[in-house]
């Protein structure tokens, strides 16, 4: 069968390339090689996979008689080729690590396809990758790859979302398909991120960890600001976005994701040396705060808004409040584990010298967390207080 005759090609290609490619090929002919035979390759699936309006045949009809069946196929295919060129960095990374950009982009251009199994497999590439090859990436290698992750991270940004208007628009201005695939994408990187941090933080440059945290604050702050306006987002869904859904869409579990990555990588560098003295020690502190208070506000915000809900509003219709409780309800239940398990988790672990010289700021919300409903937090809480602020408290002479 083709497949099977496809499928024993591409492997022995790469079988050749790794068991002699090293031995026998300086770096003009592995380049040659790359641009000859492994984009060629990717150029022809892409190729197959994109949209048959695109083909023509000799008479100038539209479509292709095989559509189907590459549609099919296609994924696969390009899944079995990433993953051996994945294996061919991984033997020879230290010959080929020039290549790394010629890669890097090979891999961008299937997360930003337009079938979402290509864009899965981009990134699936992308994270095989990392965990393979990240123990043994240079500096400026690693320096590369955060900004290319940056760069994923803002072209599949959902940011059409926010061009509908709520009392204007009466179709939606974009594709949907188009947009549910850049949020998927979206937490497809937010995993792979956290993947390859958990696995490689020591190798990566402090400059690499930056700008992965960049990465997460944007991703974090546009869900965020998106989730907020609760208007918009009854009006995607009356026009039609996510209708399948019963609740309002959201970029909650975006909103979640990219904040409690980032919290996790800010509390790690807070114990790690290499950061003590340097440009970032500050930057990431001061993010760290910024971040812990925003959550904190925001969270015992969410919970004044459940605990009034039964008040009347005359000023609100019924129906609209109801949908803004509804919301409020599942984001609050959403925070409660960031808020518990990472931020008040974190706040408790910190050395004792940081959190006595930041301890104005952070009482005051401690005080506020006393009083919301989760138990879990509050019981939190009370470790804090007693391990943390009740050493500060000296008895007066």
């Amino acid at each position: 069968p083709r497949r099977d005759v496809r499928a024993l090609a591409l492997n022995g290609v790469f079988d050749i390339l790794r068991e002699h490619g090293k031995q026998v090929f300086d770096e003009d002919t592995w380049r040659m090689v790359f641009n000859g035979v492994i984009k060629p390759l990717f150029d022809d699936i892409h190729h197959q996979l994109a949209p048959q309006s695109d083909h023509k045949d000799g008479n100038g009809n539209e479509g292709r008689p095989d559509a189907g069946h590459w549609a099919s196929m296609g994924p696969p295919t390009c899944l079995a080729a990433l993953t051996q060129l994945v294996r061919l960095i991984e033997a020879h990374l230290d010959v080929l690590a020039f290549l790394l950009d010629d890669v890097l982009r090979l891999i961008r251009n299937c997360i930003q396809h337009e079938f979402e199994a290509v864009a899965r497999i981009g990134v699936e590439g992308f994270k095989q990758l990392l965990i393979c090859t990240g123990k043994n990436m240079k500096p400026q290698s690693w320096q590369k790859v955060t900004t290319c992750i940056l760069e994923l991270f803002k072209d599949s940004m959902p940011t059409k979302l926010m061009e509908v208007d709520a009392k204007v628009s009466a179709q939606l201005p974009f594709n949907k398909d188009d947009v549910v695939i850049q949020c998927v994408v979206q937490l497809l990187l937010i995993d792979m991120l956290q993947d390859a941090v958990s696995q490689h933080y020591e190798t990566i440059p402090e400059s690499g960890i930056m700008t992965l945290l960049d990465a997460l604050q944007q991703s974090f702050e546009f869900a965020q600001e998106f989730n907020r306006q609760i208007e918009l987002r009854q009006a995607l869904k009356r026009l039609g976005f996510m209708k399948e859904v019963k609740q309002l869409p959201g970029l909650l579990k975006q909103e979640r994701e990219s904040l409690s990555c980032s919290l996790r990588i800010l509390f790690q560098v807070q114990a790690d040396p290499r950061m003590s003295g340097s440009e970032f020690a500050s930057r990431a502190v001061d993010r760290l705060l910024r971040l812990c208070s925003s959550v904190l506000q925001n969270y015992v915000n969410k919970e004044r808004i459940l605990q009034r809900s039964e008040r009347p509003d005359s000023a609100e219709s019924l129906k609209d409040k109801e949908a803004t409780i509804v919301e409020v309800e599942r984001e609050v239940h959403g925070l409660v584990p960031i808020i518990s398990e990472v931020v008040v988790k974190g706040l408790k672990d910190l050395p004792p010298k940081l959190f006595e010289q930041h301890v104005h700021v952070l009482f005051p919300l401690f005080c506020e967390l006393t009083i919301v409903s989760s138990f879990e937090v509050r019981s939190l809480v009370r470790e804090v207080l007693l391990e943390q602020v009740a050493p500060l408290l000296k008895p007066s002479p």
